[in-house]
């Protein structure tokens, strides 16, 4: 082991090394000096990733020193996905739900339904986590949880909903779009997540009762589309199915 007379010129020369973008050589100094927190930190500064994870494979006592500021580095470049594991790994859950959260945002925000129903999925399996681990925040996570549980439920069936009226066909039969619909309207009575369109739920559902026999139902759902802004794409569809379904029985089909 090299003494304080040793360490202190070698401590000089790899700040200079450092300083001067000498990575290489600040490395081997830190390496002979045998500073393993010194050269994992050195790795971090410059971004040299594999470099620093090879080093906490052997040493996993300074994994907190590269798995915080990787996460950070990749949620600065738009990498969430690998943030919210890297922060997991390291043990920040906190970081890791926040991440979660961005990652949710996006997809949302993007109209991409079916992953932010994966995310919510994760995110209320992440409070599950934090909820058996920390019991001052149970209650709180549990809440969470459930909340997080239910928006994947209804992102996850909005998806078809939003394929429906978006693309000229659908891979669903009527009466799993009617059923997903019925459903989706069922619980939009309080608030409306961000991005799911009552309007467009409505309208699945005004489409596929009347095609179904549901005319009581396919009535409701027009009446309602009235009071509402509807996109110019439905404005005569909703026109016509409106005067239409005025010629229909007021009651729905027996068999439904």
């Amino acid at each position: 082991k090299l003494d304080k007379a040793e360490r202190e010129p070698l401590s000089k020369c790899a700040f200079y090394f450092k300083k001067l973008q000498h990575h290489g050589y600040a490395a081997e100094t830190y390496m002979k000096m045998g500073d393993l927190k010194a050269l994992i930190l050195l790795h971090v500064d410059t971004q040299h990733w594999e470099e620093a994870f090879a080093l906490i494979e052997r040493h996993p006592e300074f994994k907190d020193y590269v798995y915080v500021p990787y996460a950070q580095w990749l949620a600065e470049n738009d990498r969430f996905e690998e943030a919210q594991k890297a922060f997991h790994k390291a043990g920040r859950q906190d970081e890791a739900v926040k991440v979660l959260e961005q990652l949710t945002q996006n997809a949302v925000v993007e109209s991409r339904f079916n992953d932010a129903a994966y995310y919510y999925w994760m995110l209320s399996m992440q409070c599950l986590d934090i909820a058996q681990e920390t019991e001052e925040k149970k209650n709180e996570m549990l809440k969470k949880f459930h909340h997080f549980q239910h928006l994947a439920e209804l992102y996850h069936v909005y998806h078809s909903v939003q394929r429906y009226t978006d693309e000229p066909f659908s891979s669903h039969l009527p009466e799993t779009l009617f059923n997903i619909s019925r459903f989706l309207l069922h619980n939009l009575t309080k608030d409306t997540p961000l991005g799911i369109s009552k309007v467009n739920t409505l309208y699945a559902l005004a489409k596929q009762s009347k095609a179904l026999g549901a005319y009581k139902l396919a009535r409701h759902a027009y009446e309602k589309l009235q009071g509402l802004q509807i996109p110019a794409k439905f404005q005569e569809s909703v026109e016509l199915g409106s005067l239409t379904i005025r010629s229909k029985p007021f009651h729905d089909s027996e068999e439904l």
